[in-house]
């Protein structure tokens, strides 16, 4: 049930079964089954991403630790995050291709983050078998269109449920480990666990098992206090060469203080990555807040920091950025601007600004 942390020895491949009764052999012939099947057709923006420490570039201009592109180029990733993929929850229905393809041909979003729920009521640990398939149709949709997928375990509660992310992310580094696009999230918000002792411990035993498959991808890490203490976690950094550490905020409760903590963050040479932040307050509703954001926005975008609206959903939260019901799973256009909230109608815009595209 959702209260255990699931058989020892899960398989995350929904329909498999257990690891004690499969080879190792067993299981990438698995991965490689599916792989095959893949539809990414490399159209990739950036190709293989990695982080750097602030002291590069020319006379070391770039100042703070940066993201790069397959070129040496600094980069700044702009997209949005799913809605928690929990059966039940409402927000489904956005797991497809087509809600996949509108916001990367209308939105032009960098990147889409799939927050896999984990142990909340419908999601990963008490239905696998739905959640990966929704999954499965997000990362081959970001993969079609040339777009990097985030792939999120979304808890506060990661260690308690360690042996079930070690195998889940086992199986999507065999699966798409390959691929420049996949950029794995292994935390999402730790609440009040301690960073030395609880959070970097779980990172450094689920990041291996991800390395062991793909070497060269970007890999997140929560930070305490729903990844607001960036600042604690940089005091004592994990030893991998491509790792960015997550950092969420709410515009309308997270103001200048919390900037602070991220400017401590940089200052001691760690890659920053907003994988989550809202417009709102923290409950995710309330008033829109608009001066706060632009504030946000400035910050982040000085800094080329990559950021990820929440949340693709037109559940009644002023978060959403489709208004309540709105949504129906059949069309084959954009949406109008008739359907966005106002958040919505905001953060595409926040995702255009400044940004050029080909017909």
């Amino acid at each position: 049930d959702a209260s255990s942390d699931g058989p020892a020895h899960d398989l995350s491949n929904p329909r498999a079964p257990q690891r004690s009764t499969v080879s190792a052999a067993d299981d990438h012939a698995r991965a490689d089954d599916q792989r095959h099947q893949s539809t990414g057709v490399n159209r990739r923006k950036y190709g293989w991403l990695q982080v750097t420490s602030g002291n590069g570039g020319v006379n070391g201009t770039w100042g703070v630790p940066q993201l790069l592109d397959g070129d040496g180029n600094i980069v700044q990733l702009r997209g949005m995050s799913m809605f928690w993929s929990n059966t039940g929850w409402e927000a489904e229905k956005f797991w497809t291709r087509d809600v996949v393809r509108i916001l990367v041909e209308d939105w032009h979003v960098d990147v889409i983050r799939a927050a896999v729920g984990v142990e909340e009521d419908g999601g990963y640990i008490n239905d696998s078998a739905a959640n990966w398939d929704r999954l499965s149709v997000v990362v081959e949709a970001c993969l079609e269109f040339g777009v990097y997928v985030i792939v999120d375990w979304h808890t506060h509660y990661a260690e308690t449920y360690q042996d079930r992310a070690e195998s889940f992310f086992f199986y999507v580094a065999t699966l798409w480990g390959e691929y420049p696009n996949l950029i794995y999230e292994v935390y999402n918000e730790p609440i009040t666990r301690d960073w030395s002792d609880v959070i970097k411990p779980y990172a450094e035993a689920v990041m291996p098992i991800i390395r062991d498959y793909s070497k060269k991808n970007l890999i997140l890490i929560g930070t305490p206090f729903y990844s607001q203490d960036i600042n604690v976690a940089a005091q004592d950094p994990i030893d991998d060469d491509n790792l960015a550490y997550v950092f969420h905020f709410y515009a309308a409760t997270h103001k200048e203080p919390y900037r602070t903590k991220v400017e401590k963050a940089l200052n001691l040479g760690v890659p920053v990555f907003c994988s989550e932040f809202g417009t709102v307050m923290a409950t995710g509703d309330g008033a829109l807040d608009t001066e706060s954001t632009a504030e946000w926005m400035t910050f982040m975008n000085d800094r080329n920091i990559s950021w990820l609206n929440w949340a693709v959903s037109d559940r009644d939260e002023t978060t959403s950025i489709l208004k309540e019901d709105i949504y129906t799973p059949y069309f084959d256009v954009a949406w109008p601007d008739s359907d966005l909230t106002d958040s919505g109608l905001l953060i595409r815009d926040y995702i255009w600004e400044d940004r050029y595209y080909e017909d």
